[in-house]
């Protein structure tokens, strides 16, 4: 067998460790790009600028490898503004640049100047509180209609007496509360010797609702019917007047007396004046009990009683047409009504025309009961039938005066939050060095208005009650963010001036700031929270922070707040006339943000 012989060649050892060589100085040089690859990716990864407003300061921050660097601040002559300068690293590339206008600031709470309501007559009602705010209420009860009078006795039948007086401290009520309103009419004056005058109806006002915790029932009493008699001629063969009384005892039971010589009556002297006459027996008669029983029922304030009024111990009231309360002349101020007012009396009311024309002249009136009217007597008891002293002679007895439910109140408006400012985000592949920033300021919040006045069909509201807008920001030479609008000033006409909010004691709180549009969906919470919302105790609105926690700075997953808009003013009122008002809270500052 014959084999063939093949040779084959192989690098030499020389050539290996030759070739080996190679590579690693290869390998070597490759090794500087490699690391400059990696840190600079690692170092573009954690650059970060951020230029944004600090109340009035402007504050430049950047971020280098974790390092916190203040940047530069200029005063920029063409923007006429304060910018940050920024500088970018060497070799840095990839720029980020998120911008986000101004917040616009929150509105300040208002208040309208007092505003009047009243019942006047009888009848019941339904009364809806047209704006949150603390309500103050007047109940008065009908008066008790006069007494009737006959015989040649010189004097009145007893007068009615007058309704009782209830007031109501402040009590606060949010918008569209409904209370429930009754006026009670005055009595009738009575119509003959054997009945008394006609109680009045008492007056009520009541709240009532499962979820509210300031219900209340009050009640003002009407007052009782004046007494009445008869006081005839001496009875033939009998020496003892013929008469009547019919009222009631102090206590409230009924009370009658029958004079004369039959069986059962009483004899009596006919001098009135006697030991024992008549005049005894009238002094201890009264007017009739009071309708209803006066009540605050949940309410803080006062009760002015009435009382029941003697035939003979009440001259000094009976002498006039009315016997009318004087406590109501203490709550004019408050109410705005001239209670008692009284006025010349007109010849058409006088009995005898020729006294009314010589006494009743405009020198004189004032100094004679007859020649006087009464308006705004509310509750006041009629007088009774007949004449005493100088007073004019009344062919009838009066009737007691309706009752009144008068309302003050002070409607009170919380502030809407601000808007936010608009949000950009533009990409960069380089950018000059002192490239200038400019962040928007947000807009400062609205001042407070305390008395917003109507004039005809409108309400002047001349505060600047609202929150001016946020301002834009930009890179100069580049794109420009509109910063947010202001919070509308109030306006009572417009319920979309103002929050619709209330907290738990019926008070409307401030609207809260709308966040900007940076990351909302990952982002919980508000822009700056209105007065008295959850997490804030001030009436003042607040401005949220530009980074979460409050931070200098963050990565772009930490900013917050920027752009924000500030919350709005709440109110407050108190003790019946202490009212605090809060200011609307600024817009939070724009931000300029740029990560590479």
């Amino acid at each position: 067998m014959n084999y063939s012989k093949t040779t084959k060649k192989g690098f030499s050892l020389a050539e290996a460790l030759i070739t080996l060589l190679i590579v690693c100085l290869i390998t070597l040089a490759s090794i500087p790009i490699l690391t400059k690859k990696i840190r600079q990716k690692k170092y573009e990864e954690h650059g970060l600028y951020a230029c944004y407003w600090n109340g009035n300061t402007l504050v430049a921050k950047s971020m280098i490898n974790n390092d916190l660097v203040d940047g530069s601040v200029i005063y920029d002559n063409e923007e006429g503004r304060y910018g940050c300068v920024f500088n970018p690293p060497p070799n840095a590339k990839n720029f980020v640049a998120t911008i986000i206008g101004g917040g616009g600031g929150g509105a300040g709470a208002g208040a309208r100047a007092t505003v009047h309501k009243n019942y006047t007559e009888p009848g019941e009602y339904s009364f809806i509180t047209p704006e949150a705010g603390n309500y103050e209420f007047l109940v008065v009860g009908g008066g008790g209609g006069g007494g009737w009078r006959d015989g040649d006795l010189a004097n009145r039948g007893g007068a009615g007496a007058y309704g009782e007086v209830v007031h109501v401290n402040a009590v606060t009520l949010a918008k569209d509360t409904q209370i429930k309103i009754k006026v009670g009419s005055g009595g009738a004056g009575a119509g003959g010797s054997s009945s008394t005058g006609v109680a009045g109806d008492y007056s009520q006002i009541k709240r009532e609702d499962a979820s509210f915790k300031n219900n209340f029932d009050v009640v003002a009493a009407g007052g009782g019917g004046g007494v009445s008699y008869n006081y005839g001629g001496i009875r033939m063969g009998c020496f003892s007047r013929r008469g009547s009384i019919i009222g009631y005892n102090y206590s409230g039971s009924t009370r009658q007396y029958n004079f004369g010589c039959n069986d059962g009556e009483i004899q009596v002297s006919p001098d009135v004046n006697a030991s024992g006459g008549f005049g005894y027996y009238l002094s201890l008669t009264y007017s009739a009990p009071m309708t209803g029983i006066s009540k605050l029922g949940g309410a803080y304030g006062s009760i002015a009683k009435s009382y029941p009024v003697g035939a003979v111990s009440s001259k000094s009231q009976m002498e006039y047409k009315y016997n009318n309360n004087s406590t109501l002349n203490s709550y004019k101020d408050k109410f705005g009504i001239d209670f008692n007012q009284e006025i010349r009396t007109s010849e058409k009311n006088c009995a005898n025309i020729i006294t009314c024309r010589t006494m009743c002249n405009e020198t004189l009136w004032q100094k004679f009961a007859y020649c006087k009217e009464y308006q705004n007597n509310y509750g006041a008891g009629g007088g009774g039938r007949g004449k005493y002293g100088n007073s004019d002679y009344r062919s009838y007895a009066a009737s007691g005066k309706n009752g009144l439910v008068a309302i003050v109140y002070k409607p009170v408006y919380a502030g809407l939050g601000g808007q936010a400012g608009k949000v950009l985000q533009i990409a960069y592949s380089e950018m000059p060095q002192r490239t200038l920033l400019f962040p928007g300021k947000g807009g400062q919040g609205g001042d407070v208005a305390p008395s917003i006045r109507k004039i005809l069909s409108h309400y002047k509201n001349n505060t600047q009650t609202a929150g001016l807008d946020g301002q834009s920001s930009y890179i100069k030479n580049g794109a420009e963010v509109v910063g947010g609008a202001g919070a509308l000033k109030i306006d009572p006409a417009n319920e979309e001036s103002y929050s619709q909010t209330i907290n738990s004691n019926s008070m409307p709180v401030g609207g809260n700031g709308a966040l900007s549009d940076v990351l909302t969906a990952k982002k919980t919470g508000t822009g700056g929270l209105g007065g008295l919302q959850d997490g804030n105790n001030s009436l003042n609105g607040l401005t949220q922070s530009v980074f979460k926690d409050n931070s200098q700075l963050g990565s772009f997953n930490r900013i917050y707040g920027a752009g924000s808009g500030g919350g709005g003013g709440a109110a407050n009122v108190s003790g019946g006339s202490s009212l605090s008002l809060g200011r609307g809270g600024n817009g939070s500052s724009g931000l300029v943000f740029i990560q590479w």
